[in-house]
């Protein structure tokens, strides 16, 4: 088994993913803000992160992360726009 390298971004993305499964949305965030800070062309690092965002209610953070999104992957901004969509729909 090869020990996980703090210098990889995308074990910080990975962390970030499991904190934000287990319902820990802080220690998500920083770890994927870690991972994106490392890789800034990270998709999936910002995807996660705008997954916290919408689920925040965050207008001006999910509409950063769509920017940043649609230069690096149509497909995942799309995914993100639409997790925004249903969320606006559903709100009062």
């Amino acid at each position: 088994a090869s020990a996980l390298n703090p210098q990889d971004p995308l074990v910080w993305v990975e962390m970030g993913i499991v904190h934000a499964r287990m319902g820990q949305d802080v220690e998500a965030e920083e770890a994927l803000l870690r991972g994106i800070r490392m890789d800034p062309g990270s998709g999936r690092a910002h995807f996660e992160l705008g997954r916290i965002l919408v689920g925040r209610g965050d207008e001006p953070g999910v509409e950063s992360q769509l920017r940043r999104l649609r230069a690096i992957s149509s497909e995942l901004a799309d995914s993100l726009a639409l997790l925004w969509k249903q969320r606006s729909d559903r709100s009062p």
